[in-house]
């Protein structure tokens, strides 16, 4: 079972990944 923190921090760090993706197309 995936906990609450734990779900949110994959997300966070999806997120900053995909900021980071993002500038580097850029």
């Amino acid at each position: 079972m995936i906990s609450a923190g734990q779900s949110i921090g994959t997300s966070f760090q999806s997120s900053l990944l995909n900021a980071t993706l993002a500038k580097l197309r850029i």
